[in-house]
């Protein structure tokens, strides 16, 4: 009986001797479970790598025919009275808008228009209900309605936190516009700097319910508006009597509006279903989306990413094309890049072949060039965005080398 206690006792002793060195192993080694977990979650640093490995390729400036690029550019740089500034012209901005384009790349008359936008006598003010920032909507000669966003900041102020943090950027609106020309998807509003008086342009001709958000703060003449976000507290201010914005043409046409696969939650702990299964979401939005609706909202993506857009939450169709408007939440912080604003790009990797060979074509610091040849850039933006914007076009590279080496890649 004794002995038999004595066995049983040391094949405990044993046995739970055993258990312990087996636990102290399993800490100690990586378990299938967390190599899985790093791979899943590595197709950012993924795609840094090809980044870091691009050939000369994609930093190599190529002969293009820059014929339209060209025309474009001038007539943005127009310096013109024009006489044509009435009703005709609005006609002929009017008759642009199709399912292709918001405006026309080529059309002569296109400086006239981004001219009007800038001086043509407002005639009407009140407030924009739509969206949830200050917005004006200005009725300017010639009967053309407006949207006008203000200026919250400095062109160097840069925006930590989240890619959607702080208020709506005026000069990313601007920067927006200029970039659509630049990636031959005139898809984003005409829109251009404007400089106003609160007092000499807007309080005369305001309606009732914009006068009583005109307010003085310290003797500046300030203006808050209507609005989720808007209060007394935080109202937009001029500087030296004048109150800077972007003039944004209202494109009077209806728009379908849809949730973006790719939106965010806007919680800090918990994440978006595109978030949480990378691998496999896209198979799930094409089980839901027609092809060309996916292919539009790649180039979206790739769109944001240069500028840094990171509030897509939603977008706006026109006879099934997807429209670039909305752009205030781009230009926050030049020194950082959220990749995952391309992940309808490295999820389902595939693209247009014309988009391939826009960008492409923009290698060698191409784009940066178009961006400096652009009106009031350099009031609108600082070389860091430039050098970022240059930077982030070689990311998108990076992503479709990624795509590429893993034989996932479907040029359409």
């Amino acid at each position: 009986m004794f002995k038999r206690k004595q066995i049983f006792l040391l094949f405990a002793l044993f046995t739970l001797s055993f258990l312990l060195v087996l636990i102290v192993l399993i800490k100690k080694l990586p378990s299938t479970e967390s190599k899985v977990k790093i791979k899943v979650n590595n197709i950012e640093e993924l795609i840094l790598e090809e980044a870091h490995q691009l050939s000369n390729y994609f930093k190599t400036k190529r002969s293009i025919n820059e014929t339209a690029i060209k025309i474009f550019i001038n007539e943005l740089n127009k310096i013109v009275i024009s006489k044509n500034t009435t009703e005709p012209l609005w006609n002929i901005a009017r008759s642009w808008v199709s399912k292709t384009q918001l405006y026309n790349m080529s059309s002569i008359y296109l400086g006239d228009v981004i001219y009007a936008l800038k001086s043509n006598k407002i005639l009407k003010a009140d407030i924009d209900s739509r969206g949830t920032q200050l917005k004006l909507f200005l009725t300017l000669e010639g009967n053309q309605g407006a949207i006008f966003k203000p200026k919250w900041y400095n062109k160097e102020k840069i925006i930590h936190g989240p890619v959607y943090s702080g208020k709506d950027r005026y000069n990313s609106e601007i920067v927006a516009f200029y970039l659509s020309g630049i990636l031959q998807k005139p898809l984003v509003p005409p829109c251009s700097i404007r400089k106003i008086s609160l007092q000499k342009d807007i309080r005369p001709v305001a309606t009732a319910r914009l006068k009583d958000t005109i307010i003085f703060v310290n003797e500046t003449t300030c203006v808050y508006g209507i609005c989720y976000y808007c209060n007394e507290k935080e109202p937009a201010c001029e500087e030296n009597g004048l109150l800077t914005g972007a003039i944004i043409l209202n494109i009077n046409t209806t728009f379908n509006i849809y949730k973006s696969p790719w939106r965010r939650t806007y919680r800090n702990r918990k994440k978006a279903p595109w978030e949480e299964n990378e691998h496999h979401y896209c198979q799930a939005v094409q089980n839901k989306l027609p092809e060309k609706r996916i292919l539009d909202l790649i180039e979206v993506a790739i769109f944001d990413f240069l500028i840094q857009n990171g509030d897509r939450h939603r977008y706006e169709t026109l006879q099934d094309t997807i429209l670039l408007v909305d752009n205030g939440k781009g230009l926050g912080n030049p020194f950082k890049d959220h990749i995952d604003i391309l992940a309808p790009l490295y999820q389902c990797c595939r693209l247009r072949k014309s988009m391939w060979t826009t960008l492409q074509n923009l290698s060698g610091g191409r784009i940066k060039e178009y961006l400096q040849q652009m009106p009031y850039v350099y009031e609108l933006i600082t070389h860091h965005h430039l050098d970022a914007i240059e930077r982030r076009l070689l990311i998108v590279y990076a992503t479709i080398q990624y795509c590429k080496k893993r034989d996932k890649l479907k040029l359409i």
